[in-house]
Formats: C-alpha cells, sequence, structure tokens
C-alpha cells in the first residue's frame, strides 16, 4: 500500500543555496506529523524535479530516537534556471526580424540584485524587424497570497506593419490572469486585458 506507520516530525532541507526552503517545501505532499506514505514521498520527488530548478533531487527518511518517528532528509542539487536566447529571421509575414528573450524561471522580485530563489517567472521579450517591432516584460506568481493560485503580469507593446498595404498598427496595454488547477490535469483560468489600439501610417489611396 506504501504506507508505514511511522510519523514524520522534520524536513531537512539542503543544497538549495539560492532557493527558498518554502518553494520547496510547498512541492511536498507529505505533511509532518502524518503517516509516512512512499507514494506520496515518490511524488513530491516528481515535483520537485519537475521544476528543472534542480539537476537532482534527493528524498529520503532517517531514523530518529524515537523508533515511530523518521525524519525526511531532502537534499537537491541547483543548476541555472535564468536563459537568454537571441536570433534573427525571415519569413513571408515577418520579413527580416530579430528577437532577444530573456528568462528567469526561479525569479524573486524581492531578493535583491540577485533576483534568484523564489520561483517566480520573469519574462523579457524584444522583437525589432522591418514588418514588426514588439516588446512585452511579463511575472508570475504561481502561489499568489500563499495559496497555489498563479498570478500573471503583462505589459506589452506591438507595432505590427505587416497587417495591410494601406495602414499600421499599434497595440500597447496590460494584461493580468489568474490560474486555478482544478485535479492533476485541469486548470481555470480569469484573464482581464486592457489596451489602446491605434491605426497609423494610412495610406492617401485607403477608401474611408
Amino acid at each position: 500500500t506504501g504506507v508505514q506507520t511511522c510519523a514524520l516530525p522534520i524536513f531537512n532541507i539542503s543544497g538549495n543555496n539560492a532557493t527558498e526552503d518554502k518553494v520547496i517545501r510547498r512541492e511536498i505532499i507529505v505533511a509532518p506529523g502524518e503517516e509516512l506514505n512512499t507514494v506520496k514521498l515518490n511524488t513530491s520527488r516528481t515535483r520537485l524535479e519537475q521544476l528543472n530548478y534542480f539537476s537532482s533531487v534527493d528524498v529520503r527518511t532517517n531514523n530518529t530516537l524515537s523508533p515511530d518517528r523518521k525524519d525526511i532528509d531532502i537534499n537537491v542539487v541547483e543548476q541555472s534556471t535564468g536563459t537568454v536566447n537571441f536570433g534573427a529571421g525571415f519569413s513571408s509575414i515577418d520579413s527580416l526580424v530579430g528577437f532577444i528573450d530573456l528568462t528567469q524561471t526561479n525569479f524573486d522580485i524581492g531578493n535583491w540584485p540577485s533576483l534568484r530563489g523564489g520561483g517566480q517567472r520573469f519574462h523579457l521579450g524584444l522583437k525589432y524587424g522591418t514588418k514588426r517591432r514588439d516588446g512585452s516584460i511579463s511575472f508570475t506568481e504561481p502561489y499568489f497570497m500563499g495559496q497555489k493560485l498563479a498570478f500573471t503580469t503583462e505589459l506589452f507593446y506591438r507595432d505590427l506593419y505587416y497587417l495591410s498595404d494601406l495602414f499600421d498598427q499599434q497595440n500597447y496595454g496590460l494584461s493580468l490572469s489568474f490560474r486555478k488547477p482544478l485535479g492533476e490535469h485541469s486548470y481555470a483560468e480569469v484573464g482581464y486585458t486592457l489596451q489602446n489600439v491605434k491605426i497609423h501610417g494610412i495610406d492617401e489611396n485607403a477608401s474611408p
């Protein structure tokens, strides 16, 4: 059954030099004081691995002075969670365009200057070309107000020259969204976008 009658009094976490303890603890579905369930323990390890913050995750139990109690030792090896991608390309829609993307998947907005370790997500993207000029910056807090509720906000700016030969379009604004898991394989999401859409560069031969 995967269940042993041993209470779990303590979680010992090590190896997380940058990542905060709470980011690890919230992925562990075994609560201190409940019966030891090896299935839950294995699931917790898988959840930590799927964060992609660590190159290895080791979860094991240790005996204590009390025969009916065990401690859980969690040792992780951190890996790089920031990426920078840049390049250039050509397509029939965008024509010639260059881009740069900066992503940090283990971001911490309150940890200056390293800005790392809080389990948040940050993304900055820029595109510049002959047919488009885009910029966006987004931030995600996966446990908003301490609940398993992801909050994402994004600021964006887009100049689109490929929509028509008769006009150009400029969009800029702000979007907010909340995402809540519903079980293991589904979720509910609600969002709101406030934006300004401007048509400019209208050709003098364009119809009314």
